[in-house]
């Protein structure tokens, strides 16, 4: 995963670095680091990435529970 694609598919998923880093376990400074390309994303986090960059494109959200008045079950 080049660099852009890295921060636009971070872009479509709207987190910030530190909820990547929350989800993943590593360090602060590690999607700056892939970000700038001084270090290669690794193929599993890239994969995952574009998943779910994916899915917040593809994948509508929910709006039924609009019609309901927000109300559960």
């Amino acid at each position: 995963m080049t660099p852009d694609k890295f921060a636009a598919a971070m872009k479509t998923i709207g987190w910030k670095d530190a909820e990547l880093c929350r989800r993943l376990g590593c360090d602060s400074n590690l999607p700056t680091r892939w970000r700038r390309g001084a270090s290669p994303v690794p193929a599993d986090v890239a994969a995952w990435v574009q998943d779910l960059a994916w899915a917040v494109q593809n994948i509508p959200p929910p709006v039924e529970w609009r019609r309901s008045g927000g109300k559960k079950g």
